[in-house]
């Protein structure tokens, strides 16, 4: 879902796409290789650190994102699903913003690699300083 489906709450993003996220979160950070385990491939992310970043933009509950398959309880981590390599390139136009109280929408145009752009509309909830998804149309 997040670049290539929609969704009408975080509760329908997939748990593994999420996992994915945060791995090219970090993929190109100075401490990535603190995410590597023995030769496997993909990353291992503290389920803590995972979970505080995900709950706070997603509200998704550590009980929910434990039911992954991506969840590795011996470890106490999260491992993204494959190897983390380049994305395809990726280009976005904001073409408008609409608040309304607490709820902005952020209307853009996705295009991924040489396919046509998709028409999406993102929408967060903004309160204290904090940003929260809502729907991914």
């Amino acid at each position: 879902m997040l670049l290539y489906g929609t969704g009408d709450d975080a509760q329908s993003i997939r748990l593994d796409e999420l996992v994915m996220w945060y791995g090219y979160r970090i993929i190109d950070s100075a401490n990535a290789s603190d995410y590597i385990k023995d030769d496997a491939d993909g990353f291992y992310v503290p389920e803590g650190e995972f979970e505080k970043l995900v709950y706070g933009y997603f509200g998704l509950t550590p009980e929910h994102l434990r039911e992954s398959e991506t969840y590795n309880a011996q470890e106490k981590a999260y491992v993204t699903p494959t190897a983390i390599y380049d994305l395809a390139g990726t280009e976005y136009t904001i073409t408008k913003t609409d608040y309304e109280g607490d709820e902005m929408k952020i209307y853009f145009d996705l295009k991924i690699a040489d396919k046509d752009p998709v028409s999406r509309i993102l929408t967060v909830d903004v309160q204290n300083g904090r940003i929260r998804f809502v729907s991914c149309k």
